[in-house]
């Protein structure tokens, strides 16, 4: 690895990123190290000359040593000059098994700082593509809350609800502290149908230290059970740490499973 990387950081110097990918192109694709060479004149490449390293990606799209990565660090390299360049270069890619809802939501998430209607417009093109995922959603709901809490929330509305729940987490954690206590409001009066178990949960991670019986309170509401079991006990715990004779009192009613119980007791 070290030594592969030494020979690849060289060839960069020498030959400049475009001779030094068109070397990649002589390797011999067996090679034990191939993988490693690939690795690092990409690494190199990606600061220096990230239009040189799409055009090349393009030219060889079944070369199996272009991994996920490359991908990523490419488009959010170009995204950071030209984000409706990268969305075009990703879509070219879209039947490439390395380009996934994580990859292209790094050009979402670029794009959200400079015009989120423009990155939302784009997250819904892609709608029946195998990109469309939720990890997609997450990351530009994520980054959107950070700048406009409720358009990033009007627009997470719009998603079909399997989306929704994830990406509205993504939301509420993303918040600021002011936001997240303007949001509280409608967070805890929001519907129990398990619609909300998002919002619930990360609002519930984001109170537990500062409002710890608020946060348990929402995360008992959830109703998918796993979930609720999983934020109730790590909230639990911490509690257990500060109040030990309360929350003995407390567990037998709290309606948690046995084994979660015994979880928080043994502080596990």
């Amino acid at each position: 690895g070290r030594m592969t990387d030494v020979i690849g950081e060289s060839v960069v110097e020498k030959r400049g990123v475009q001779g030094a990918l068109e070397w990649l192109g002589q390797l011999n694709k067996k090679d034990g190290f191939t993988q490693a060479a690939y690795n690092s004149v990409v690494r190199r490449a990606v600061p220096r000359s990230s239009n040189s390293l799409a055009e090349w990606i393009s030219r060889n799209p079944n070369d199996k040593h272009i991994q996920p990565w490359m991908f990523k660090e490419t488009a959010r390299k170009i995204a950071s000059r030209d984000p409706g360049l990268a969305a075009s270069w990703l879509e070219s890619h879209l039947g490439n098994k390395s380009v996934n809802g994580d990859v292209v939501g790094q050009v979402a998430s670029s794009w959200v700082e400079s015009d989120p209607a423009a990155a939302a417009n784009w997250v819904t093109s892609l709608k029946g593509t195998k990109v469309y995922d939720k990890e997609l959603t997450k990351k530009l709901g994520g980054t959107w809350a950070r700048k406009d809490p409720a358009a990033a929330l009007e627009w997470a509305q719009t998603l079909d609800p399997k989306l929704w729940v994830p990406t509205s987490a993504s939301i509420v954690g993303n918040l600021s502290r002011e936001e997240l206590g303007r949001n509280a409001q409608w967070i805890k009066e929001s519907s129990t149908d398990g619609s909300n178990d998002g919002v619930r949960a990360a609002y519930a991670m984001r109170m537990a230290d500062e409002d710890p019986y608020s946060a348990i309170e929402q995360a008992l509401l959830m109703k998918d059970a796993l979930g609720r079991e999983k934020i109730t006990v790590h909230i639990a715990k911490k509690l257990y740490k500060r109040e030990p004779q309360r929350i003995r009192e407390w567990l037998p009613q709290s309606g948690l499973s046995l084994p979660s119980q015994q979880r928080i007791l043994r502080n596990q």
